[in-house]
C-alpha cells in the first residue's frame, strides 16, 4: 500500500513540475487573434524552447498581461531590428 502511494505522490509532483516548468494549455478567451485562432480553442504551450532559441516570426508566443494579470497570445510579426 506504502508502494501506492508513493508512486502516486511521485507522479503528481512530476506533473505538477511538468505544468510548472515545461508546457501548459492555454484557451482562446477573446476574438483578437481571429481568424487563425477562435474563441474557445485551445493548445499546448512549450515553456522551455526559448531557452534553447531565440523566437522567429510567425510564432504564437504567450505572456502574462501586466496591466490585467491574465495570459496573453500574441503572432510575432517583427523582430530586433526589421
Amino acid at each position: 500500500m506504502l508502494r501506492i502511494i508513493t508512486i502516486i505522490v511521485i507522479a503528481v509532483l512530476i506533473g505538477l513540475f511538468i505544468k510548472t516548468y515545461a508546457v501548459d494549455r492555454i484557451y482562446i478567451v477573446s476574438g483578437s487573434m481571429e481568424p487563425t485562432l477562435k474563441v474557445k480553442d485551445e493548445f499546448w504551450v512549450n515553456k522551455i524552447i526559448y531557452l534553447i532559441r531565440v523566437p522567429r516570426r510567425g510564432e504564437l508566443v504567450v505572456f502574462k498581461s501586466p496591466m490585467e494579470e491574465i495570459y496573453e497570445v500574441k503572432r510575432i510579426i517583427g523582430l530586433a531590428g526589421d
